[in-house]
């Protein structure tokens, strides 16, 4: 996740970078499933420094705003920090979350390495912090994992409204 001013977007680098790092990026921002993103294509990063990471105060993903997210969200916006508590459902290289009180919305580990999957196990509740950066399918609220089970350093106050310079 590249979050800078106007907001956090997905970027698709996968090696080479760590939380913290300050990089400066040339690439195009473009959308799937409702998610702004950066893709690899004629994208440019230089690491130019680090810094310390404290994340805003987490949207609660509940079952019932899952839902309605399905509808809701019909343009592509940036990726949100969220938390979101469900029971692990594994299903071969899937890891989603079945959210209580949800009727077609389920939560969905997007892009998690086999670090991350190994935190979780089937059948066993856990909470998620981490962006909600897409929809897939008409029903997975896909996240990029952060922390599970406890909440990473949260600056009080903090938003998840941004003002973007790309407009709608």
């Amino acid at each position: 996740i590249l979050t800078d001013n106007t907001g956090s977007v997905l970027l698709y680098k996968t090696s080479g970078y760590e939380i913290g790092d300050e990089v400066t990026v040339s690439g195009t921002i473009s959308s799937y499933n409702r998610g702004f993103q950066i893709g690899t294509d004629g994208i440019s990063i230089e690491k130019t420094g680090t810094t310390s990471v404290v994340y805003p105060e987490p949207m609660e993903i509940t079952g019932a705003l899952a839902d309605e997210l399905l509808t809701t969200r019909v343009n592509d916006e940036y990726a949100y920090f969220a938390k979101m508590t469900g029971t692990v459902a594994v299903s071969g290289n899937y890891y989603n979350f079945i959210l209580p009180g949800a009727e077609t919305a389920q939560g969905s580990i997007y892009g998690a390495t086999d670090e991350v999957k190994a935190m979780f196990t089937d059948g066993v509740e856990a909470t998620i912090y981490g962006y909600f950066c897409s929809i897939s399918s008409g029903k997975y609220i896909n996240v990029v994992v952060v922390s599970v089970d406890e909440a990473p350093a949260i600056e009080g106050g903090a938003t998840n409204s941004y003002t973007s310079v790309l407009g709608t």
